[in-house]
């Protein structure tokens, strides 16, 4: 198994440990090679800025038979194209690792402190996808004394501040990385790391992390501080936990689903799918656009929890926030302490709402039949639903049905309204002039 190759572009040459690697003393500086297998231990290659790195790799393939690609300076940040790092370049670029691991391996990754963007390796360039690359480059946003283009000299200055290590076990099913760097010192460097496409992910980060296309079985992020975004991702289970900042993701997002965001830390999501999906935020709103779920769970101690296209059991709670549900396909449980509620019920067996202090909105399809158990000083309603009394001279807005709606709200209101399915998704039609 090929052991990780560390690339520092822009380094001065080193001369060191020049008889135990023959010619590539020029550019090596080894700590352990095994002569006439296949296998590298922490190999640092520093060149020059003026080193031609393709032919370089020719004859590293050639006499040692090492696994490597042979693409030149300029070609290592194609991949990145397209992807929230495209602003990095070759000119850049501190240094990199390149392994060769198994296609199902899994990724730790240990109190990381730099910027992470993720994702799958080039399916055309790699179609066995058993190679990882992993890239660290100077961030001129980061950097606010200088916001031009920085000198090899300087980039050789940053490497040297922080201590990186890459190791991959000997079958290539674990990688693991660590990295520290001074109390107290923020290096303007950003992290962007290649992998299979099924790789697993276990991290924890003190800076963003940003992860998209990826199908791992199993990604756990944990981040002491900054954001974290996730796109177009398919998992068996995604575990994401912020102490401080907001929870992010464009796209799918499939898998059974656990997401927590500390202080204000907001939840924000186009479309999630999964057996089970559990958000919780301590004081932040939850956002999701689309939900296709067996089963899932919300609950914020003061933020809003929005909810749009509906789909499987839900459940609800917040002490001081609303909850707004744009169409519900399923059954509903809310316990809202002082906040309201707003829910248009499309398809429902069963729907419960509870509400301290607060009022609760709930919108009918004109031709639904529910069985209606509502509470509240005050009951408000479209003249579409009409009162009846039964033989004890109870009055009832509905006829008996299997299908339940209790809500409460004794300090607040209850509103029936009536709304048809094309106008719970919100759509903006523009007429021809």
């Amino acid at each position: 198994m090929a052991m990780p190759v560390l690339v520092n572009l822009n380094c001065r040459l080193l001369g060191r440990y020049q008889r135990n690697v023959g010619f590539f003393g020029r550019f090596f500086r080894c700590e352990t090679l095994t002569w006439g297998v296949k296998q590298y231990r922490n190999i640092r290659c520093c060149l020059s800025q003026n080193a031609n790195m393709s032919s370089l790799l020719k004859r590293m393939n050639h006499t040692k038979r090492h696994a490597l690609s042979t693409r030149s300076r300029a070609d290592f940040s194609s991949q990145i194209s397209g992807t929230a790092a495209e602003k990095l370049s070759s000119e850049s670029l501190i240094e990199a690792w390149f392994s060769e691991v198994s296609p199902y391996g899994t990724l730790t990754v240990q109190n990381f402190p730099f910027k992470v963007h993720i994702h799958p390796l080039n399916l055309t360039d790699y179609p066995d996808m058993n190679k990882s690359i992993v890239k660290m480059y100077y961030d001129s946003e980061c950097d606010s004394g200088n916001r031009e283009n920085i000198s090899g000299r300087k980039l050789s200055e940053i490497g040297k501040v922080y201590e990186m290590n890459v190791s991959v076990s000997e079958d290539g099913e674990k990688m693991h990385i660590t990295c520290k760097q001074p109390p107290g010192v923020t290096l303007p460097v950003v992290c962007e790391m290649f992998l299979p496409m099924r790789f697993g992910i276990t991290m924890v980060s003190d800076h963003d992390i940003s992860i998209s296309d990826m199908e791992s079985d199993n990604i756990t992020i944990h981040l002491l501080n900054g954001d974290c975004h996730l796109k177009h991702i398919k998992s068996g289970a995604v575990s994401v936990s912020c102490d401080k900042g907001n929870i992010t993701t464009e796209g799918h997002l499939l898998g059974n689903i656990w997401l927590h965001c500390g202080r204000q830390g907001k939840i924000v999501g186009e479309r999630f799918q999964g057996t089970t999906v559990l958000c919780k935020t301590e004081d932040g709103d939850v956002n999701i656009k689309m939900l296709y779920t067996e089963k899932s769970d919300f609950s914020s101690g003061s933020g809003d929890i929005i909810l749009g296209g509906s789909h499987g059991n839900i459940s609800a709670e917040s002490k001081r926030g609303n909850l707004t549900v744009g169409s519900l396909d399923g059954s509903l449980h809310v316990n809202l302490e002082n906040g309201s509620a707003d829910v248009f019920v499309a398809k429902s067996e069963n729907v419960f709402i509870d509400t301290k202090q607060g009022d609760v909105t709930l919108r009918l399809p004109e031709r639904a039949s529910y069985s209606l158990d509502l509470n509240a000083l005050q009951v408000e309603k479209d003249d579409i639903f009409s009162r009846d009394t039964d033989q004890q001279g109870n009055e009832f807005l509905s006829p008996v049905s299997s299908h339940k709606i209790t809500a409460t709200a004794l300090k607040g209101k209850i509103s029936l309204k009536t709304q048809d399915w094309l106008s719970s998704l919100k759509l903006n039609f523009v007429s021809d002039p």
